[in-house]
């Protein structure tokens, strides 16, 4: 199986109360089986929810709740 990387055009992006935060993926090649994995870094304040509502094209996507790394509650 081949793997091929794809980035957002765009990156960090603050989170504001009631407002959508788009990235746009352009040009994703899909050749014979292909699978995908959305990798997601949420950087929020302590005490701040951790899971967000992700959709593609239009459908929601079920997010795990057991995510990788530490809770980083040691640092600001």
């Amino acid at each position: 199986m081949r793997f091929k990387k794809y980035y957002s055009q765009e990156y960090y992006q603050p989170i504001k109360v009631a407002k959508e935060v788009v990235f746009h993926i352009n040009n994703v090649e899909l050749e014979g089986e292909t699978k995908a994995v959305l990798r997601i870094g949420i950087g929020r304040g302590h005490g701040k929810s951790l899971h967000p509502s992700v959709m593609i094209n239009g459908v929601a996507v079920n997010v795990p709740t057991n995510y990788a790394g530490e809770a980083q509650t040691d640092r600001e």
